[in-house]
């Protein structure tokens, strides 16, 4: 058995097919790889490799092959990590809308018309602008 801290709760797990690696991806936007087969019996603390994803936290996480994962999220995007024989890192995305922004107007009238007030120090108006991703997913 294992045990591996994190500083918060963990979203998603993965082991690679041949269980030497597993991976979590945490609610503070960050992946870890760990080579378990270096820790075999509990004779030693298995070192943990992170990398910070810049977006939203990732919720599921799923290799391909040892050197290769998928890991999607908030963002609703899947975003691939690999890994060069010498670390991990994000490679690619795999909807590139994410980069694509798209505004759409917000009027106060129609939050007052829903009745939804956030906050009522906050007056909206129409120059109130939200930006939405073009994804696919």
């Amino acid at each position: 058995m294992l045990s591996i801290s994190s500083s918060t709760w963990i979203n998603g797990l993965a082991f690679s097919f041949d269980s030497t690696i597993l991976s979590y991806v945490s609610h503070d936007c960050e992946i870890n790889f760990v080579d378990v087969s270096e820790c075999a019996g509990g004779k030693s603390k298995p070192k943990s490799e992170k990398v910070l994803h810049t977006g939203n936290p990732h919720m599921n996480c799923q290799f391909l092959n040892k050197n290769t994962l998928v890991a999607c999220g908030f963002d609703k995007v899947p975003y691939v990590y690999k890994n060069d024989g010498k670390e991990w890192s994000q490679t690619a995305v795999l909807d590139e809308g994410i980069n694509k922004t798209r505004a759409t107007n917000i009027t106060g009238n129609k939050f007052k018309d829903t009745k939804a007030h956030f906050n009522n120090d906050i007056k909206l108006d129409t120059s109130v602008m939200m930006k939405e991703t073009d994804t696919k997913h």
